[in-house]
């Protein structure tokens, strides 16, 4: 499993054949990563992910786009032993829910499919603003939790989608999405048939120059778990290669807590991994993260959070 030694994958979304390695992890080593953060999966859950020896984080020459081996994406299995394992996988808190719950009743729409829904808050979220509920969820113990709390789920790809659906919907929203599939063009084209003809669709991503840059080694950054890497500036291949505009886009705040965890966390795991630590020590870091609060620090660094995201519609 895996691209053949000595070949790279193409760019996910300029196609290019041309990159380079920026960082690499054993696949061991991934292992180690989330054993820290209290997850063993078992050998069903990775299936032949074991036999590949090293993961590579490629970047695109042509287009900047970072990526892994679209073909190390984790499937159903690896994501019900995460759910089951990782209790919070699924956050309620995510700022997307409520941003695009509020742009959807701005607008006056009234339906919402959340592909990849999990268990269901952002479709709380949009309820609660009024709209019609529709999710798309694979990972049966998700699926059934968010069945439970009144939403039509679909336990189908986008593709499968019955054509009784084309149209229907005025958002899809893709919330931490993307960065997981193997081809994300392919997955807003699939989108765009099941629009209404005012539709829009929301994105939203983990940002590779945000709080992120700072903790390389995250074990849920690389494969099995997340195959690419984004920036804003990605969102514009992204939209252009799918004929569509983009109209609106931004990030998260970076927060003090953001500041201090990701830190300490990354410090802790280069020593794991023996890797070289140059950065503060423990004190350090809480007194910078105590000082980007009082300060209010994070007015000013108003998209350097954990995610960017953009709203996409059809060109008039």
């Amino acid at each position: 499993m895996g691209t053949a030694p000595g070949l790279q994958p193409p760019c996910f979304l300029c196609c290019s054949a041309h990159a380079e390695i920026l960082q690499t992890l054993t696949f061991e080593e991934i292992l180690t990563l989330w054993r820290l953060a209290g997850v063993r999966f078992s050998s069903v859950a990775l299936g032949n992910l074991p036999d590949i020896a090293e993961v590579h984080l490629y970047r695109c020459r042509e287009c900047g786009f970072q990526f892994f081996d679209p073909q190390l994406a984790g499937d159903d299995r690896f994501y019900g032993e995460l759910h089951a394992k990782m209790p919070g996988y699924y956050s309620p808190a995510r700022p997307e829910n409520e941003r695009n719950a509020r742009f959807a009743q701005a607008h006056g729409f009234d339906t919402i499919l959340d592909v990849g829904c999990g268990t269901g808050f952002a479709l709380d979220a949009a309820r609660c603003r009024g709209l019609q509920t529709f999710g798309m969820e694979l990972t049966s113990s998700a699926a059934e939790e968010t069945r439970s709390r009144g939403h039509t789920v679909f336990s189908v790809l986008l593709q499968e989608l019955d054509s009784d659906w084309e149209g229907r919907f005025d958002l899809i929203s893709l919330n931490q999405l993307l960065e997981h599939v193997p081809d994300p063009v392919a997955v807003v084209k699939n989108c765009i048939r099941l629009l209404s003809p005012r539709g829009v669709i929301a994105i939203a991503v983990p940002s590779a120059n945000g709080v992120l840059r700072w903790h390389p080694w995250l074990a849920s950054n690389w494969p099995p778990h997340h195959v690419s890497r984004w920036r804003r500036k990605d969102f514009y291949r992204l939209s252009k290669r799918c004929g569509l505009v983009i109209v609106k886009s931004g990030g998260n705040q970076l927060l003090g807590s953001e500041v201090e965890s990701t830190l300490l966390a990354n410090r802790d795991h280069c020593q794991v991994l023996h890797k070289a630590y140059h950065g503060l020590n423990p004190a350090e870091i809480k007194l910078l993260a105590f000082f980007y609060r009082k300060t209010g620090m994070k007015h000013i660094f108003r998209s350097q959070g954990h995610s960017i995201f953009c709203f996409l519609a059809r060109k008039s």
